[in-house]
């Protein structure tokens, strides 16, 4: 997959035309119209969408439930139980190397900073993205009790109201592309897809060749399901290669936002850890994880952990996928973002780190983080 960086400009003009006419309707719509508060409060696939919402947003509606003629379910199906069977870890890798990653466009950090939310409350970013993440990734997620689609449909339209404000307030798009482009969208589904994998990989997980296609192939599909154009979406780890290193070569570069949103990230895991001096772990971490050019972009340490050492802090629970159950591992993530969320609502503790006394620790045990 030879993608120029003058088509990367390119993709940098462009929008999602679906749900920028659906979200225009939207906004011009009193907040007491009926239509916008019914769909407000939809929240599952099998709840009915609202009759009486403009062409445009029945468009957009519609559309993004079909699946495209290219799409294998079978396969689909595949990559959702692999997540499953990794979810722990996936949602780690997130955290700690996807996230960060995408912060190294420059450009596309500048749209994120400019959201307040997003740059004073990081916490609720991660277990927003988390909430996505298991919504589409949930076993059954497509299905009408479940909410799969609706949360690709919100997600979608929150990015088409950033751009719809930003826009309206006078974003130069001309010196910093339309917010949230296509190659935004193209990157971040890459780091959702693919740098999963490579962060999986630098953990010491050994892939099959079969589990990294069904996964990349669940994100080719919920790629195409959020907006991204299908000539930035494959399901072929050596073109998920290619596309990611010629988007990093055109988009990266050191800029202040994405130095302060990964240092918000950063503080927020500090904070939150009941571990003591976790920041500076996650820190190595993340350095480790980007190497030495994306580390320097992100303001981390020139110096994350030698090379080759990442996977000693994950052994514990570096397993063969054979011994896996897909269905408990997403349960497992599940739980542990309910308590992630009751924390941030003050509805629940941080958890307490109890140093365990030598007695209690059997030779050889090894701690993960």
């Amino acid at each position: 997959m030879q993608i120029s960086k003058a088509d990367w400009n390119l993709a940098r003009s462009q929008g999602d035309e679906l749900a920028d006419a659906a979200i225009a309707t939207y906004f011009s719509a009193d907040r007491e119209t009926p239509w916008r508060a019914e769909w407000d409060r939809v929240s599952f696939n099998g709840d009915r969408n609202p009759k009486a919402a403009p062409e445009p947003f029945q468009q957009f509606l519609q559309e993004t439930t079909q699946w495209p003629s290219w799409a294998d379910k079978r396969l689909f199906d595949e990559g959702v139980r692999f997540f499953g069977s990794y979810a722990k870890e996936v949602i780690s890798v997130l955290s700690l190397y996807s996230l960060p990653y995408c912060y190294a466009g420059a450009d596309g950090a500048k749209v994120l900073y400019a959201s307040e939310q997003i740059r004073k409350n990081p916490g609720r970013r991660l277990t927003d993205t988390g909430e996505f993440v298991l919504n589409v990734m949930h076993p059954r997620g497509f299905e009408p009790e479940q909410k799969g689609f609706r949360a690709l449909q919100k997600v979608r339209l929150l990015h088409a109201s950033i751009r719809f404000h930003l826009t309206k307030h006078g974003w130069d798009s001309e010196a910093y592309g339309v917010p949230i482009n296509q190659a935004d969208m193209a990157g971040t589904n890459a780091a959702f897809g693919w740098i999963v994998l490579k962060g999986l990989a630098k953990l010491g997980f050994v892939l099959g060749v079969d589990q990294k296609k069904a996964f990349l192939h669940t994100w080719k599909v919920l790629g195409y399901w959020m907006g991204v154009s299908e000539e930035y979406l494959t399901d072929e780890s050596v073109e998920a290669y290619q596309l990611e290193r010629s988007l990093a070569a055109a988009t990266f570069r050191s800029s202040m936002e994405g130095q302060a949103l990964t240092k918000s990230l950063l503080d927020y895991m500090q904070e939150s850890s009941p571990v003591p001096g976790f920041g500076k772990v996650a820190e190595r971490i993340m350095g480790a994880f980007m190497g030495s050019e994306v580390a320097g972009i992100l303001g981390l340490p020139s110096k994350g952990f030698p090379k080759g050492t990442l996977p000693l802090f994950y052994t514990p629970i570096r397993t063969l996928s054979a011994r896996r159950d897909p269905i408990q591992g997403y349960h497992k993530a599940y739980r542990s973002l309910q308590i992630q969320r009751k924390v941030l609502a003050g509805d629940a503790p941080k958890p307490q780190y109890r140093h365990a006394p030598a007695e209690e620790v059997k030779p050889h045990q090894e701690v993960a983080l």
